[in-house]
């Protein structure tokens, strides 16, 4: 009877134990339920459309389709918080994020791609990824469910030989493409600038553009490529200040390079706008470092001719002349200067454009130091309406500055310095240069000529000769220091924008410009031949006293008119019209 009993006893404590044991495991199993329910409020798969394999090579465009689906019973926002392809992110070109995705839909998007870039092939592998977050906004701010990954399988990367690593004999006037769609991993490359260093080392730099074409804030990059053998190769491109690409607040880029030498000492000073959530136009007032709304002035230096470039310095109130009223600043692209004249001789200056608050239209001014780069000041500002413009010592040591802007009817603005670039004249519509609303260049032909002399007066001037459109590049000639110019000679018949010119050692000129919407960034040289440029020597005039003969002077009914001299003026004709 025992024995019956507590085998019953047993079986209830075994029963008991089973249901204990279930009601733990469904306790323990139930937030791993409801986290598996938490990352399925979205779905969201990375997918491969192109046909190039697992193994790619530096330059190649993969594409992507991503696939979302909503897991939910109400709408929501699919919004790429992050990915390291273009195409993807708010702030692209185009975005994949998804406003409104229905309860139970599913949408695609096939925007996302990646080119292959140096870096990729250096690492030997690319491996495509993307995070996610479900929002109930279109901004990402109302989070339901963070850190959804979408990721895709690594692929190898095969680094690809350089042609233009090899030297050619190119010919005056031919074109070499130094950046193409896809070039070191960007898209789109523009806004040119080139310099000679000292040791002759020919430096051209522009932005490389990772999501399209877009100006600041995009996570824009500077690149550049270097010829050490005068223009017959260059080396592969480089990264001088690099963008990072992430998402929020931790974007950050680098745009519209300038370069500047000292020759006295070999350094080259390159500046470049840096932006973090907003472009030149949407800046806010001030000087903060750390405010991602104000743009930044940066500015990087190179010690080894260009080989290699400092961390980027951040000089944004040094530049700023007025902190209350300059609400933005940027340098002009191209090429800054160093005087060879006057008290000032040896000063570095880099020409920029700013903003005021309040007031419509751009400002010019030079940004100048004198040690050597150590500190950097603003001069004083210009009248409204200029924009992107370049500065040139004239034979006299009085600087011209030549300015871009929308208020000369479809021509240039000049203005000139007599105090080395500290304080600028009023603005003159300079009507025998027209300008679409573009960047240009301006130089000294003899860079090394003697002050007042004939060659200091020659200049070089080069831009998009029409009104109202970019296009039909031309070089052009003065030779009396910007009075006259002749009529130039076409470089680029199609399409092309920003250019800049830079004299080099052997007495030719490197010419840096855009061309086919934006398509290239192409280097020429060109030299006094392909210019008809005409040498005026080495002579420095002797000042004159203007010749005058004596005459005498009678009105029709003989009465003497006394204290009357003529003086006779005599214009020589030197290419194209211009006059000495």
């Amino acid at each position: 009877m025992m024995t019956t009993t507590n085998s019953r006893i047993g079986r209830r404590m075994l029963v008991a134990l089973v249901a204990v044991f279930a009601m733990v495991a469904t306790l323990i199993s139930l937030p791993v339920n409801l986290a598996v329910a938490e990352t399925d409020k979205l779905t969201v798969t990375l997918t491969r459309t192109d046909d190039l394999g697992s193994e790619i090579r530096e330059g190649d465009r993969l594409t992507f389709r991503i696939t979302y689906k909503n897991n939910t019973d109400s709408a929501l926002t699919a919004f790429p918080r992050e990915s390291n392809l273009s195409d993807v992110v708010p702030g692209d070109t185009k975005n994949c994020r998804w406003v409104n995705l229905a309860a139970g839909a599913t949408k695609q998007c096939n925007f996302a791609f990646h080119i292959a870039t140096a870096k990729d092939a250096q690492a030997g592998t690319f491996t495509p990824m993307s995070t996610w977050d479900a929002t109930t906004d279109r901004d990402g701010n109302n989070v339901l469910q963070a850190g959804i990954q979408a990721n895709a399988d690594p692929v190898t990367v095969i680094p690809v030989p350089d042609p233009l690593e090899t030297p050619h004999d190119y010919a005056i006037g031919e074109i070499v493409h130094l950046a193409t769609p896809g070039s070191g991993g960007f898209p789109c490359h523009r806004i040119p600038a080139l310099t000679q260093a000292v040791n002759g080392n020919i430096i051209a730099a522009w932005d490389g553009r990772p999501r399209g074409c877009g100006d600041a804030p995009t996570p824009n990059s500077i690149v550049y490529r270097i010829s050490k053998d005068n223009g017959r190769s260059w080396s592969k491109i480089a990264t001088a200040m690099e963008g990072h690409p992430a998402p929020g607040l931790e974007k950050y880029g680098y745009s519209d390079p300038s370069l500047v030498v000292d020759r006295e000492t070999g350094d080259i000073f390159l500046f470049a706008v840096k932006s973090f959530q907003q472009g030149i136009a949407g800046s806010r007032l001030g000087v903060n470092h750390e405010d991602k709304n104000v743009i930044q002035a940066a500015v990087t230096k190179s010690s080894d001719n260009g080989e290699t470039w400092e961390t980027p310095k951040i000089i944004t109130e040094q530049v700023t002349g007025d902190v209350a009223t300059w609400r933005a600043r940027f340098a002009s692209s191209g090429e800054g200067i160093q005087l060879r004249y006057g008290e000032h001789k040896g000063r570095l200056l880099q020409q920029y454009a700013i903003f005021k608050q309040g007031v419509r239209g751009l400002f010019n001014h030079s940004v100048y130091s004198d040690d050597h780069g150590e500190t950097w000041h603003a001069g004083a500002l210009t009248a409204a309406y200029g924009d992107e413009n370049k500065v040139v010592e004239l034979s006299d040591g009085t600087l011209m500055m030549n300015s871009r802007t929308g208020a000369a009817g479809g021509h240039r603005y000049v203005s000139y310095s007599e105090d080395q670039g500290e304080t600028w004249g009023p603005w003159k519509v300079e009507n025998q240069l027209e300008d679409p609303v573009n960047n240009a260049s301006i130089i000294r032909a003899y860079p090394n000529a003697p002050e007042g002399s004939l060659r200091a007066k020659v200049l070089l001037f080069s831009n998009a000769k029409s009104t109202n459109r970019r296009a039909n590049g031309h070089v052009r000639i003065s030779y009396d220091d910007g009075k006259t110019w002749n009529e130039g000679r076409q470089f680029y018949a199609g399409s092309m924008a920003y250019s800049t010119l830079t004299p080099l050692a052997d007495g030719t000129y490197g010419l840096l410009f855009e061309s086919d919407e934006y398509q290239n960034i192409d280097y020429m040289k060109i030299d006094a031949e392909w210019l008809g440029l005409i040498d005026p020597g080495e002579a420095t005039p002797e000042p004159t006293v203007e010749p005058s003969v004596e005459a005498t002077v009678v009105t029709v009914n003989g009465t003497q008119i006394p204290d009357i001299s003529v003086t006779p003026v005599v214009n020589v004709a030197v290419n194209d019209g211009a006059t000495v």
